[in-house]
């Protein structure tokens, strides 16, 4: 994975230097129709301003957003003569059209447990990626001065050792 750059929020790999934003719902029975239409009102935005948005737990409002992952968009061209891509996002059983910047990126987190039950349909939307913490962490230290990387690396080893 090294030739892999993590998009990490605030990251310039983020697709956005500006803003990145991680969006999760919880698995909680419980979770509100609020929560996941304010979740889809933030992919919106994310949309509209070019940001990188990653998506965690976020199956629920999936269908919400087929036409955004599906990249069905529409070039509509504005009064001053730009053309403006949109894509249809549901919210309910409302449909509208929402601005997409062609900055734009989006990941979603699916756990390795998920994927064999996950729709074929839904992952070939998709690049995948398989990251394990041990890549996550390796792409981190490499922004950190060699002998604390270094020490990092050592600790994780001692841990693994005494979990093991």
């Amino acid at each position: 994975y090294s030739d892999i750059q993590l998009a990490t929020p605030g990251s310039a790999s983020a697709g956005s230097a500006a803003q990145s934003v991680v969006l999760k719902l919880s698995d909680f029975a419980d979770d509100s129709m609020a929560a996941q239409v304010n979740l889809i009102s933030a992919v919106k935005l994310a949309a509209a301003q070019g940001a990188f948005a990653e998506l965690s737990g976020t199956e629920a409002v999936h269908e919400c957003l087929y036409a955004l992952f599906n990249q069905q968009l529409k070039t509509i061209v504005s009064k001053d003569g730009t053309p403006r891509q949109y894509a249809n996002v549901a919210v309910g059983s409302y449909s509208k059209p929402c601005l997409v910047s062609t900055q734009f990126r989006c990941a979603v987190h699916l756990p390795v447990t998920e994927l064999p039950s996950a729709p074929a349909a839904f992952l070939n939307r998709f690049e995948k990626y398989i990251l394990a913490s041990s890549d996550v962490l390796a792409a981190r230290l490499t922004r950190l001065p060699a002998g604390v990387a270094h020490a990092m690396w050592a600790a994780r080893r001692t841990v693994a050792t005494f979990v093991e």
